[in-house]
């Protein structure tokens, strides 16, 4: 790898070890999460470098993984500490264990299970329960015999636990007191002077950390002024009697000692060995989770008992059959988050009948091909996968009628997860028995001591809930709409359910986990350069996007901007938080994407402070997709509820609360028809509505319920803001479908045969040669960036330079990575 060079204000930053920006190039394009910097064009040869060993490069990310805290995310991880603890200091481990529990970890006001051991062992807070939970799986791990006890609190003990809810302690960030410099200085003498220039290293990593700082003041400086005016808006309607109640169901857990067991409460901060608040009234040893909501007795599901916070996933599928519009059930399933947390969820469809010859890559015309192939489709299979599961598999015809699969399984482009996430695809005529109209799907949260609530979420709809709720007397559906149709479940709908702040280590090990996983394959794409097969290219870019999630950034964030400190440990999340991430193709098969608040997680404090959460939430949705489209040299739009809100604010335009159906028009005239549909549908739900006086150029409304506390932005999809459109290198990195995004990419660079270079074909224009370039690997700045999100890290650090070496190569020197070989074949080297 060539030396990095500083970066000049005029050429923008470069990437942590060495590539010298492209020659015969302009700029590459901006990084898509944080430091949207560009990667300058300069000129001149270089001397000959010797190729790093992959090897070397894996070896330093799998020693780097030493460095994390990994007490974040792995039980052996506090025992070893307890160990420790005993073998420096005296005493035994139970007691070591329990100190641990009582000491690092914060108690919250909520009912139920709902981060569960790994929740509480990665956000650092929890109720007595999931407390109880951690601290018995910790006995367990270390040989104890240990049962969970629990009681109902008085009015004095009630008391004395309230006075106890407290945040957790604030640990030291994973980077540990390496600056910047330090880190990048780090880098230098690892790998070497020659390949790494420490100043250039140290100004790319302080860029990061300013971007991040940046961001995260004005995510809290909007929420600061947002929610204090919408808690003038929403004036006495706000509660604030806090959540003392939801306490009174008190957990802790017994270990055997001696023949006798003895009392393990953390509760109070000054707690010891076997004091207790309460005594006990009964005992239970489960083996999972599930079980303790069989406490009061059998229950028919997970919910009963009133312990359990859940939530039921359900898909639905909306038929016109010439007279009246009806539902099927899809898939319907209940998941307990506290088991599910690090795995993914997705709902895609998958095609009946898909042309297996279509290959977009060896066709002048691939637009055309793919646009017939949608419409053409006339069946897919919905499931929705969680982990390594899924659930569903029901066939939904064009018509709208539902059939059982004749065979399990998802097979031809729906199958799989990891880094190959993806929709099918669908279309076809609907026949003149009916019409398929619509695919939803229904969120229910099941929350202990709160009324269950439901949400829905469009994967397409062809009517809109303002001609619904008129009535329809005829439908049929015109070839734009069935491409719309096919367009949008081309795409697919990832669910992050998260009953938990996500920790920045914890992301961190999942992201080195997963490029350690395909070292193999990663290593031949090294080697083999620009002579890859095209398919085998579309694995390593889907792998490489999926090294962090788009929702994984956003937990993260969000954890991130939260102050665990504040209001008493208000910060402290005590309800589940559901965010989707939707992906689409428009008419056009270019990509859009969008975050969607589903729910946001409650903090238990009441008042402005639950209220500023919500508005925290719809916030950082906006600025995140602001920034995709900055990415992309596109002119943000006010598109998003918050933005509008925020641009009202400074203009001293009104809005203002409505609390029932019949005062909507007179507060918000002229509302958008599908705008106007929801809010009534939101208000009938029992919830109020916080909408722009002047509503003809609303973009949606705010969702407040006063039962809660906890309000949300709502745009006229459902959703918090309209879809941003890809850049050209991000959409080739995301998960659409792989074939699909690549050329729907590609397609933004020129409107002639474009996959020509990836199949050695001759007759490469230098400004078709630089597109290419700049859609296929300028992704690795954004990728390489997206690790420096929440936390700048030394594991963060070496991930980012091993992508930068394993994909990007050095393309002046003509070796190494995908995109070395790349440069050098299209360039005509």
């Amino acid at each position: 790898m060539s030396r990095v060079l500083a970066a000049s204000e005029k050429q923008g930053s470069t990437s942590l070890i060495g590539r010298r920006a492209l020659p015969g190039l302009k700029t590459l394009l901006a990084t898509l999460v944080t430091v949207l910097a560009v990667i300058a064009v300069i000129g001149g040869a270089a001397a000959a470098q010797s190729a790093p060993d992959p090897e070397r490069l894996f070896s330093a990310v799998e020693a780097s993984l030493a460095e994390l805290p990994t007490d974040r995310f792995e039980m052996r991880a506090v025992l070893e500490l307890a160990r420790a603890e005993v073998a420096s200091n005296g005493g035994d481990v139970v007691a070591a264990l329990f100190a641990w529990v009582r000491d690092e970890t914060g108690l919250a006001p909520y009912r139920g299970v709902l981060r569960g051991p790994a929740g509480v062992l990665m956000d650092r807070n929890g109720n007595s329960l999931d407390r109880a939970l951690l601290l018995r799986e910790l006995l367990l791990g270390a040989g104890e015999q240990a049962v969970l006890a629990t009681a109902q609190l008085d009015a004095a003990a009630l008391a004395r636990v309230a006075a106890a809810v407290r945040p957790a302690r604030i640990s030291a960030s994973t980077a540990g007191d390496q600056t910047s410099a330090a880190m990048a200085q780090r880098l230098a003498d690892q790998f070497g002077a020659d390949l790494v220039d420490a100043a250039a290293a140290s100004h790319r990593l302080a860029q990061a950390e300013d971007a991040r700082r940046q961001l995260l003041a004005s995510l809290w400086a909007r929420t600061d002024a947002q929610a204090a005016a919408l808690a003038q808006i929403i004036g006495s309607a706000l509660d604030t009697s806090g959540s003392a109640d939801l306490m009174t169901d008190h957990w802790w857990v017994q270990v055997q000692r001696d023949g006798t067991w003895v009392d393990l409460d953390p509760t109070l901060p000054d707690a010891a060995v076997g004091d207790t608040v309460t005594p006990a009234t009964a005992r239970f040893g489960p083996a999972q989770m599930s079980h303790l909501s069989a406490v009061d007795g059998s229950c028919r599901d997970l919910t009963c008992g009133a312990r359990m916070h859940s939530i039921v996933v359900s898909g639905y599928a909306e038929r016109w059959d010439g007279s009246e519009l009806s539902e099927t059930e899809l898939f319907s399933v209940e998941l307990l988050p506290a088991e599910l947390i690090g795995k993914p969820i997705a709902f895609v469809a998958s095609p009946e009948g898909w042309p297996e010859s279509l290959d977009l890559f060896g066709t002048t015309d691939p637009t055309s091909a793919l646009r017939a192939a949608l419409l053409e489709t006339t069946e897919w299979q919905t499931v929705l996968l969680v982990g390594d599961g899924q659930h569903g598999q029901k066939k939904v015809k064009d018509d709208g009628t539902v059939t059982e699969p004749s065979s399990g399984g998802v097979g031809g482009f729906g199958g799989g997860l990891g880094g190959m996430f993806g929709g099918g695809f669908g279309g076809g005529g609907g026949g003149a028995s009916g019409e398929l109209t619509a695919v939803w799907l229904e969120f229910e949260l099941r929350t202990p001591g709160t009324a269950d609530r439901i949400e829905r979420r469009a994967v397409f709809d062809l009517l809109g809930p303002a001609l619904r709720a008129q009535g329809v007397s005829s439908y049929q559906a015109d070839e734009t709409d069935r491409l719309a149709r096919a367009a949008a479940l081309a795409g697919e709908v990832q669910v992050a359910i998260y009953p938990a702040g996500l920790h920045p280590s914890v992301v961190s090990a999942r992201s080195a986990a997963r490029l350690l996983a395909s070292r193999d394959a990663w290593t031949e794409l090294y080697w083999t350069g620009g002579t890859a097969d095209p398919s085998f290219l579309l694995e390593r870019q889907n792998e490489l996007n999926a090294l962090v999630a788009p929702l994984e950034t956003f937990e993260m964030l969000r954890a991130t901007a939260v102050d665990p400190s504040a209001d008493s440990g208000s910060g402290s999340q005590t309800s589940l938080g559901v965010t989707a991430f939707h992906r689409v193709l428009d008419l056009e098969l270019q990509p859009y994407s969008s975050y969607d608040i589903v729910f946001g997680p409650l903090t238990g404090a009441g008042g402005v402070s639950e209220l500023s959460s919500g508005v925290l939430d719809a916030n950082l949705e906006a600025l995140l997709q602001e920034q995709a489209a900055q990415a992309s040299g596109r002119q943000a739009s006010l598109n998003a509820v918050s933005d509008a809100f925020d641009a009202d604010l400074a203009a001293g335009r009104a809005w203002q609360i409505v609390t029932s159906s019949g005062a909507l028009d007179g507060a918000s005239a002229d509302l958008p028809g599908d705008i106007r549909q929801r809010a009534l549908e939101t208000l009938d739900r029992g919830q109020f509505v916080v909408v722009p006086v002047t509503g003809a150029a609303a973009v949606g409304f705010w969702s407040f319920d006063p039962v809660t506390g906890s309000i949300v932005a709502v745009g006229d999809r459902g959703w918090g803001q309209a879809m941003t459109e890809y850049d050209v290198v991000t959409t080739v990195i995301l998960q659409l479908r792989a074939v699909i995004n690549q050329y729907a990419s590609m397609a933004q660079c020129l409107g002639i045969a474009l996959t020509m270079p990836l199949r050695g074909e001759s007759g490469v224009t230098e400004e078709l040669a630089g597109c290419i370039f700049n859609l296929v690997c300028g992704q690795v700045n954004s990728a390489i960036n997206a690790f420096m999100v929440s936390e700048t890290n030394w594991t963060n650090v070496i991930l980012s330079a091993t992508v930068d070496a394993l994909w990007g190569g050095v393309p002046e020197f003509g070796f190494g990575g995908f995109c070395g070989g790349l440069w050098k074949s299209i360039s005509g080297g």
